[in-house]
C-alpha cells in the first residue's frame, strides 16, 4: 500500500507521454514532414558550383578590390610575421567566399611570397581522405604523386608534415562545415616558424573562431555587394544605353531584391539574357514567380542553399519550411511566426529561446 501513490504517479506520466507520442505522430502525418535529412549527393553527381570561381578573370571581378587588400594585410602583415597563422572569410551562401581566397590565394602565389602553395575544397560530403590527397599532389614536387586507394589518413597526414616542415608554406582550406574535419586536417600543419599561412573559409561564424589564430584580427566577414557594384556585376560595366528603356526602369528593383549577394545577381543576370530581356520575361520575373528556379542558374542557387538548410537541426529545418504558408514578398511578423511555432509544437521548452536567437 506504500507504494500505490509512487505508482499511480508511475501510470500517469506514462499516460502523458503516451499522449504526447500520439500528438506528435498525428502532427507529422497531417504536416508530412520527415525528420531525416535527406542523403547527400554522392561526389561526382553534380558538377561543383565552387570551379565557376576558380575560373574567373582576377582583374575583372566586381566588388572585391577592397576585400582583396584587407585579407592580403591579415595574411601577410598582422601579427608575429614568423609564426604559423589562420585567417577565416566568413559568410552566408553565395556571398563570394571561394571567390575572394582563391584571387588572394593567386595574389600572393604570384608573388612568391610562399615557397610551396595548395588549395583544396572540403564541403558538406566530409571526405578528408581526398582532400589530404588533393593537397599532396599539389605540393608534392616532381611528377605527379601516384596515390595509394588504401593508404590511411595518418600516412596521409605524415607526409605532409614531412614536405611542409622546412617550407613557408600556404595553404587554402575551402568551405569547411564541421570541426571535426578541421581538427583532422590541420594537424598537415607543422608550426616551423617560417612564416607558412593558412586561410580557410566557412559559412559558420563559429566555425571561423575555431579555425582562425584569434578572434579578433584573423575573422574576415565577407559583406554584400554595394547598389553600384551590384549593378555593375548583373549588367556588366558597359554603357546602359543598349537596354531597354523599361528594363532600365526596373534596375532598382532587381538590384534590392537580389540583396547584394553575387550568386543571386550573377543567376538573375543569367535568365534576363537567356530571355534576350524582353518585356513578357521581365513580366513573368517581376510576377508571383520572379525568378525560376528550374532555369540553370536558379539550380545552382538551389544547390548552394540546400547545403545550408540539410545542415540545420531537425527542428529549425522545420520551422524555416513553416515559412512557406505566408505569401510571397508578405512581410513576416517575427512574434507572430514565432506564436505559430509554439502553437504547432514546433519548439517546446528550452529551445524556444534557441530558435528565437536563431
Amino acid at each position: 500500500m506504500a507504494t500505490l501513490p509512487t505508482r499511480r504517479a508511475i501510470s500517469s506520466e506514462l499516460h502523458t507521454l503516451k499522449a504526447g507520442v500520439i500528438d506528435l505522430t498525428e502532427q507529422r502525418r497531417r504536416h508530412k514532414i520527415d525528420v531525416t535529412l535527406p542523403a547527400k549527393a554522392k561526389h561526382g553527381d553534380v558538377v561543383d558550383p565552387r570551379l565557376s570561381a576558380l575560373n574567373q578573370d582576377i582583374d575583372r571581378l566586381v566588388g572585391l578590390a577592397r576585400p582583396m587588400e584587407e585579407v592580403t594585410k591579415m595574411v601577410t602583415e598582422s601579427g608575429d610575421k614568423s609564426e604559423l597563422k589562420t585567417v577565416s572569410i566568413v559568410g552566408m551562401a553565395g556571398s563570394g567566399k571561394t571567390t575572394l581566397a582563391y584571387a588572394v590565394y593567386m595574389r600572393l602565389r604570384e608573388e612568391n611570397c610562399f615557397q610551396c602553395h595548395a588549395f583544396v575544397s572540403v564541403g558538406q560530403n566530409l571526405e578528408v581522405k581526398k582532400t589530404l590527397m588533393d593537397m599532396l599532389s599539389m605540393l608534392a614536387d616532381g611528377p605527379r604523386v601516384r596515390l595509394d586507394v588504401d593508404i590511411k589518413k595518418v600516412h596521409l597526414i605524415g607526409r605532409l608534415r614531412e614536405i611542409l616542415e622546412k617550407k613557408r608554406y600556404l595553404i587554402v582550406v575551402d568551405d569547411l562545415w564541421t570541426e571535426e574535419c578541421w581538427q583532422i586536417i590541420k594537424c598537415c600543419f607543422p608550426e616551423n616558424s617560417l612564416g607558412s599561412r593558412i586561410i580557410t573559409t566557412t559559412r559558420k561564424a563559429a566555425m571561423a573562431a575555431e579555425c582562425s589564430s584569434s578572434s579578433s584580427d584573423c575573422i574576415y566577414n565577407i559583406g554584400l555587394l554595394s547598389e553600384v557594384d551590384s549593378k555593375k556585376l548583373a549588367f556588366g560595366n558597359e554603357n546602359y544605353d543598349h537596354y531597354p528603356p523599361y528594363l532600365k526602369d526596373v534596375f532598382p528593383e532587381i538590384i534590392r531584391k537580389c540583396g547584394g549577394l553575387p550568386l543571386a545577381l550573377v543567376a538573375v543576370a543569367a535568365v534576363l539574357k537567356d530571355c534576350q530581356f524582353s518585356t513578357d520575361s521581365w513580366e513573368r520575373l517581376n510576377g508571383s514567380n520572379w525568378f525560376s528556379l528550374s532555369h540553370p542558374g536558379g539550380e545552382v542557387m538551389k544547390r548552394i542553399f540546400n547545403l545550408s538548410y540539410n545542415d540545420l537541426p531537425p527542428h529549425l529545418s522545420t520551422c524555416l519550411l513553416h515559412l512557406s504558408i505566408f505569401p510571397q514578398n508578405y512581410e513576416v511578423e517575427i512574434d507572430r511566426l514565432v506564436r505559430r511555432w509554439i502553437a504547432e509544437l514546433y519548439i517546446v521548452g528550452a529551445r524556444d529561446r534557441d530558435v528565437v536567437n536563431s
